[in-house]
């Protein structure tokens, strides 16, 4: 006997880059129970789920598997924090990127370009983030914030870049702090 209507199958289609379930499901995974829980809904999961870990019975491959998985709580999407660099504007990365993305939330985010600007000049792709500078990494705005600080104007600053699909690329840019 179902309580929300017609059966349905709770399936795993994505899974968020830095948590238990991205480390133990995977894609198509197909959730049964969840602490013993039979679950129906997306919401019986979530329900289910708000315990640090879970025990989940899930079928893969046409095999039933029990997985203890830690769970993590849903991250605060929203922006605190903005700088404002050579033209760039730049924020922490967003949680979406390792919700929709799967991939771990580091580096430094670029949200927008203003029009002259250095970043735009030297085509710092907005949508990207960055994860070293001159070869030391930068993690966070914070560890961004003190490398960048360093760099006097008019100093050419080598950029490790990631896009949303993961894949590295490079750009240069000379500072402008004027």
């Amino acid at each position: 006997q179902c309580e929300h209507g017609p059966p349905q199958v709770i399936s795993v289609r994505r899974r968020w880059a830095g948590t238990g379930a991205f480390e133990l499901l995977q894609d198509s995974d197909i959730i049964l129970r969840v602490d013993g829980r039979r679950v129906e809904t997306f919401r019986d999961v979530e329900t289910a789920a708000d315990v640090p870990e879970a025990e989940l019975l899930v079928v893969r491959n046409g095999e039933k598997l029990n997985l203890r998985v830690r769970t993590a709580p849903v991250a605060d999407t929203t922006t605190d924090r903005l700088i404002l660099w050579s033209g760039a504007v730049l924020q922490a990365a967003p949680a979406a990127i390792a919700a929709q993305r799967g991939q771990e939330l580091a580096g430094v985010y670029v949200s927008s370009r203003f029009h002259g600007s250095p970043a735009t000049r030297y085509n710092l792709p907005v949508m990207s983030r960055v994860i070293e500078v001159d070869g030391e990494k930068v993690p966070d705005l914070d560890a961004f914030v003190r490398t960048v600080a360093a760099k006097p104007d008019g100093a050419d600053v080598r950029l490790k870049l990631l896009d949303l699909r993961g894949a590295p690329s490079m750009a240069c840019l000379r500072v402008d702090n004027a």
